[in-house]
């Protein structure tokens, strides 16, 4: 009546010791393939918010330096022609020459620049775009308070449809976004 137990070898333990060593090949893949179709979707979107970032920033600017000119109007009857004659100041280095005779550009160490032109505007303008803003808005059809971002790449073009309103073709076959704000 005795018996004798034997045991089993246990066969679960051979196999899951062998699966602690990594992971297979198969398994990393499909790791690899998930992140990268989620990089793919999130990059896109992440650079579109970057650029619209350092584009808001411009605007900003650009706000700032069209009240300094509004300011400058009420006092002296003409618009400004020259960053000298607005009280206003930037890190930065003006550029520009004698009151009227070309624009008056200012680079700031961000890379953007601003500008008054004597044609009666004024331009902001970086990497990921190109704003105007104009005085007289009668020839442009732009509303008054109004910028326009000239879109004339894809890149541009997605930035202006997150930002304004599509208004026309402009002579340089460029999408033309007015931004009010």
């Amino acid at each position: 009546m005795n018996k004798i137990y034997q045991k089993k070898p246990d066969v679960s333990k051979n196999r899951v010791s062998r699966r602690l060593g990594g992971f297979t090949l198969i398994e990393l893949l499909v790791v690899v393939l998930i992140i990268g179709i989620l990089a793919g979707v999130a990059l896109p979107k992440y650079q579109n918010a970057v650029n619209k970032s350092r584009a808001i920033g411009l605007l900003s600017n650009m706000k700032t330096i069209r009240q300094a000119a509004e300011a400058y109007k009420m006092a002296t009857g003409s618009y400004p022609m020259d960053f000298t004659q607005v009280d206003i100041s930037f890190p930065g280095q003006v550029l520009g020459t004698a009151e009227g005779v070309e624009n008056s550009q200012i680079t700031l160490p961000d890379g953007s620049s601003y500008s008054f032109d004597i044609d009666g505007y004024i331009q902001g303008a970086n990497r990921e775009a190109n704003f105007n803003y104009w005085y007289d808005v009668s020839k442009w059809g732009v509303k008054q308070g109004c910028f326009m971002l000239r879109a004339g790449d894809e890149k541009t073009k997605r930035l202006g449809k997150s930002m304004g309103t599509f208004t026309q073709k402009n002579s340089f076959n460029e999408d033309v976004y007015e931004i009010c704000f």
